[in-house]
């Protein structure tokens, strides 16, 4: 018998269970990051809560909680699911006969989850959009959703656009998603959207010109948006040109999951630019935007040419295309007359124009990086709202530097861009180092 119960393992025990039940009451942010065998464990001791328990945790388990974050979880949306369930059936002991969960909820105990307010779900597997979908009906003061870095999610899950309350949405960095759905328009609180680094979205879709309180939109890169997608043998390009997953690709292709693979590795092969007329009129459902504030179109290097619908974004406060590909400044940003702050930092440009100045409102002008830019135009000095200026080292203007710092009134902070410099001293020195050769007498000379 000593020899049987050596043999058999041991058992991790239930670390919930050596929580006190009333911390569940007032706890109002829970992070579960790596931790599936945690988030596991919780499940299974509500569902096994025993019945001397039960009064103590009752509707108001979980009734604080403002804040949800689970990352780098497999299968998340069983997991959730699963806890939700266990939640649900707990208030559903609570309610007498005859009394329903949502009689229940109108009480003075809060429901389970009724007051969360944040979810963060990160890098993890997304496939089972029901599942998600269902679990967002239940939070119904949902106001921030994050969908990040989401493996297998092909497009956002339906039951996000019943979120009718929510004004921040998160679903950056997914890989798969190539547009946006139409209902989206029906997310009509909505203030922030961040689509950044999704690599593989071609359209935003008609949906995002009816979201008129609209304040911030993040389309960083890299994007999908600025590729040229018209050619016929993309698909067969990408399969051929994906050196390393050939294969993988390859064996995608007799799959159901093909378009998917293929999709996946057309940012990775550098597919040409769209033509710069076509890149001007891109993102045009964007010009019904009046309340956007901040737009962000950085790190795009197939960005060539700023869409012309920055003209009728008469409220923008903040552009920010650093990084990208930007040759030159058209009159549609020139609209901006509201205009505060202008990040061209790390394009292409070699000109500013002269009539920037139209640009009145303007605090903080950046265009630190831009090796091609020599010269700053003499309007700066007629900018008096201008605080900050961040210009490239080989731009010349010392006379204009000089009556900007010196402004009386409203003095210009100048900060010059050493990178380039130190890149050019670099390769000088590296130069140097390569065509200066020694022979042995030397060496001992110079050892010496």
């Amino acid at each position: 018998m000593q020899q049987q119960e050596q043999q058999q393992p041991q058992q991790n025990p239930n670390v919930w269970s050596y929580a006190v039940p009333r911390m569940f009451h007032q706890l109002e942010r829970l992070q579960l990051l790596q931790c599936e065998a945690a988030v596991q464990q919780l499940a299974a001791w509500l569902s096994s809560v025993p019945r001397s328990c039960s009064s103590v945790l009752g509707t108001s388990t979980f009734g604080s909680l403002r804040t949800l974050e689970v990352s780098s979880l497999q299968c998340i949306e069983a997991l959730l699911c699963a806890l939700l369930s266990q939640l649900q059936q707990l208030v559903r002991g609570q309610c007498p006969p005859g009394r329903s969960s949502a009689t229940a909820s109108s009480s003075n105990s809060p429901m389970a989850l009724q007051q969360l307010s944040e979810l963060v779900i990160s890098h993890t597997v997304l496939s089972a959009h029901c599942q998600l979908s269902q679990l967002l009906q239940q939070l119904p003061a949902l106001r921030m959703l994050q969908l990040s870095g989401c493996e297998c999610m092909f497009a956002v899950p339906s039951g996000v656009w019943q979120c009718a309350g929510l004004t921040k949405l998160v679903l950056s960095d997914n890989s798969l998603i190539t547009h946006l759905d139409q209902n989206i328009s029906q997310l009509q609180a909505l203030q922030e959207l961040d689509l950044s680094a999704c690599g593989v979205l071609r359209t935003l879709g008609p949906g995002l010109s009816h979201l008129t309180n609209l304040t911030s939109l993040n389309l960083s890169g890299p994007s999908g948006l600025w590729l040229d997608y018209s050619a016929q043998d993309h698909a067969t390009t990408a399969a051929a040109a994906a050196a390393g997953p050939s294969s993988a690709v390859t064996a995608a292709s007799s799959s159901s999951g093909s378009a998917a693979a293929v999709r996946a590795a057309l940012p990775q092969l550098l597919l040409p630019a769209l033509p710069h007329q076509q890149q001007h009129q891109m993102l045009g459902d964007l010009a019904s935007l009046t309340s956007l504030r901040m737009l962000d179109l950085s790190h795009n290097r197939q960005l060539m040419v700023l869409p012309g619908c920055v003209s009728g974004l008469t409220g923008l406060r903040l552009l920010d295309v650093r990084g990208c590909g930007i040759r030159w400044l058209g009159d549609d940003v020139l609209e901006c007359v509201g205009l505060q702050e202008l990040l061209l930092g790390d394009n292409v440009l070699a000109d500013i124009p002269g009539a920037i100045s139209r640009l009145t409102n303007l605090m903080v002008l950046d265009v630190g990086g831009c090796c091609s830019l020599w010269s700053i135009p003499r309007s700066l000095i007629q900018m008096r709202a201008l605080e900050r200026l961040i210009i490239p080292s080989k731009a010349i203007g010392q006379h204009v530097i000089e009556q900007l710092e010196m402004r009386g009134s409203n003095p210009v902070e100048v900060i010059i861009d050493l990178a380039d410099t130190d890149d050019d001293a670099m390769e000088d020195e590296m130069a140097l180092l390569s065509d200066t050769s020694y022979d042995e007498d030397e060496m001992e000379s110079m050892s010496e």
